[in-house]
């Protein structure tokens, strides 16, 4: 349910208690009903300074929120998902909590580097490729069942991509792909992503 301001900052403030000597990242996302702006950032640092940065979740459906939060709170470090890593970084983001790391970390870290240094051209066209990825694979896995949900989906990537060695399972109630479903995603990585398949052919 979604939390009200005293709520809000009571959490926080208990937090601070508890380890006020703990940097803490706050995972900004929609689902969790109370998707936090830059004000509520700010009255937050109040009674939580040892907050130190923020993953801006969906920072593509909330551009302009993104923008004024970094704008409001530069003392915090943003991060972003990886198919907004380069616009964001153009205006202040730091980075990205990345998926795709989980895949051949080369291609995230060289998309990382290339915004560090300003080629921005560069940067966008991987970003580019990153969005075309998810808009392909979410609806690949969907159709054959299983879930897309972000625990379920990140570590099943990894374990596909083959850099990452273990199982897909997940703790309840979610339920890991099953060992078809890997073996369907590595050969549809092959053929449309081998950059995210490790190592490259």
């Amino acid at each position: 349910m979604e939390l009200n301001d005293r709520e809000l900052l009571q959490f926080f403030k208990d937090l601070h208690s508890a380890c006020p000597d703990m940097p803490l990242v706050h995972y900004n996302v929609p689902r969790a009903k109370r998707f936090l702006l830059g004000e509520d950032y700010l009255r937050i640092l109040e009674v939580a300074p040892n907050l130190v940065g923020v993953k801006f979740t969906m920072a593509g459906a909330y551009f302009g929120a993104l923008q004024d939060a970094i704008a409001m709170a530069p003392q915090l470090t943003f991060f972003v998902a990886e198919n907004f890593l380069a616009s964001a970084m153009q205006f202040g983001a730091r980075g990205c909590y990345s998926s795709l790391i989980g895949t051949d970390p080369a291609f995230m870290l060289k998309m990382y580097d290339l915004a560090t240094d300003g080629k921005w051209d560069e940067a966008i066209q991987m970003q580019m490729r990153v969005a075309r990825f998810y808009a392909d694979a979410v609806p690949f896995i969907e159709d054959l069942g299983e879930g897309s949900v972000d625990p379920v989906f990140d570590k099943g990537l990894a374990v596909a991509s083959g850099c990452i060695g273990g199982h897909q399972r997940c703790r309840p109630p979610y339920i890991g792909w099953s060992d078809e479903t890997i073996e369907a995603l590595r050969d549809w990585l092959d053929k449309h992503y081998p950059e995210f398949r490790f190592p490259r052919a």
